[in-house]
């Protein structure tokens, strides 16, 4: 199969697990059969997955080796940057942006000013009232903070600021708002990445630095084996969408800012739970060549430094197989083949004979 119809088949069938598991609150049997296709696809279809690994992870899988234990995979909470590809990874859009609640809200707190400061008349609060209304009609975020700022100027005599001074910053503290926001919703939230193949060049020029790193394969059944710690708790594994328009999560993050002025917008248990699962799977399609999946966790506790203890954020899991890159260092890969024997499966990728793809050697 091609790399293009591979892609299709995947995207066709994770719409359709998507479909089933976050978006059927009231029919149970669709989620479970979202569920079952789920582990179907793991079991049946895949039966590994795969974590691709530089060079400079070499030392600590020799390290493990050594000492017997199965190597690490890290919990990465999203605000480590460092971890993640993409720096909006988990990003929760900024529809505050074009919230009506909102902009209502401040409209009317803005007209409620004039009358509590005691410089206007009845008439000119009632006019100060129903420009600020005005402004809902005007669409662009800035341009409407703008109209609000030469309103707050004309109506506030102690007002000293420009019109621009005052929009600047509106817009930079709605957007730490919403910075601290978006920290807030995904802290306790560990993710670790793995992808669907072994051979993939793209994956082994990027993640595991030109094919001098390693590629681990896990048997999927270890997933469903990791244990919850009193201040850990394992998700699931579940499969990353590639979106370039995202129109249900938009409506959801909608609904939930929406709550914060109007109670009848509550997310229901069920819409909550999908809100955070599709934050957490969704990406752009310029990362769908990866064909990621993610073992998801929740920490129930952090440290002061709103982190992780080390025993919740880092996950023994045995590999069947490591794979060394086709450029791997011949030294050290004569070491961790003494050292695994007959407990892991080492081989080496090379080149397919015509050079036209990856395929793992002996």
């Amino acid at each position: 199969m091609t790399e293009k119809k591979l892609l299709e088949e995947r995207a066709k069938w994770v719409k359709l697990f998507f479909r089933l598991n976050f978006e059927s609150e009231n029919n149970l049997q669709r989620q479970k059969d979202g569920e079952n296709r789920r582990m179907a696809r793991l079991s049946n279809k895949l039966g590994f997955l795969y974590k691709y690994r530089p060079p400079s992870g070499i030392q600590k899988l020799i390290e493990s080796l050594k000492e017997g234990t199965d190597p690490t995979i890290k919990l990465s909470q999203p605000n480590e940057f460092h971890e993640f590809n993409d720096h909006f990874d988990t990003y929760i859009a900024p529809v505050y942006r074009n919230l009506p609640v909102l902009r209502k809200d401040m409209a009317t707190r803005l007209a409620a000013l004039s009358y509590q400061s005691g410089y206007l008349s009845i008439a000119d609060c009632e006019e100060c009232r129903q420009k600020c209304l005005a402004t809902l009609s005007i669409i662009d975020f800035e341009e409407w903070l703008t109209a609000l700022a030469k309103i707050n100027i004309e109506y506030q005599p102690g007002v000293t600021e420009t019109v621009s001074q005052i929009v600047k910053f509106d817009m930079q503290k709605f957007s730490a708002k919403h910075t601290e926001y978006w920290k807030c919703q995904i802290k306790q939230l560990g993710i670790s990445c793995f992808c669907e193949k072994n051979d993939i060049n793209y994956m082994w020029e990027k993640y595991s630095e030109n094919h001098t790193g390693f590629c681990l394969a896990y048997d999927v059944s270890v997933f469903d084996n990791i244990p919850h710690t009193p201040t850990r708790k394992i998700c699931g594994m579940m499969p990353v969408r590639y979106m370039a328009e995202t129109p249900d999560l938009i409506e959801l993050e909608t609904k939930f800012s929406s709550s914060h002025f109007d109670k009848s917008q509550t997310l229901t248990p069920y819409e909550d739970r999908s809100l955070v699962w599709k934050t957490v799977l969704t990406k752009t399609p310029c990362w769908e060549r990866e064909m990621e999946w993610r073992l998801v966790s929740l920490f129930t506790q952090l440290q002061d430094d709103n982190v992780p203890k080390d025993e919740d954020r880092y996950v023994h899991l045995h590999p069947s197989c490591i794979y060394l890159g086709k450029d791997f260092d011949e030294v050290k890969e004569q070491e961790i083949r003494n050292l695994a024997g007959s407990n892991i499966l080492v081989k080496r990728m090379r080149l397919s004979q015509n050079g036209s793809k990856l395929i793992a050697g002996d």
